[in-house]
């Protein structure tokens, strides 16, 4: 719950900021400019709160892990 609570809002917020061009366009330049780097900086923190929600959380990096041995043993990689 908490990785979701970390990730959504940021990523959904920064999505409405620059798919609003309407509101781009009818403020001012340097406004604008704000506004789009704001939103490229809430696109960036959701991208590295999962990375640090997997590397400070110990049980949750070991269900990663679970989760990648699964998926390797049910996939063996062929030898030629």
């Amino acid at each position: 719950l908490s990785f979701i609570l970390t990730t959504f809002p940021f990523s959904i917020t920064a999505m409405l900021l620059l798919s609003n061009k309407e509101l781009l366009c009818f403020i001012d330049k340097k406004i604008s400019i704000v506004v789009r780097t704001l939103a490229c900086t809430l696109l960036l923190n959701s991208v590295i709160n999962p990375c640090i929600y997997l590397f400070a959380d110990v049980h949750y990096r070991s269900e990663v892990k679970q989760l990648w041995y699964r998926i390797k043993s049910a996939n063996p990689r062929r030898r030629l």
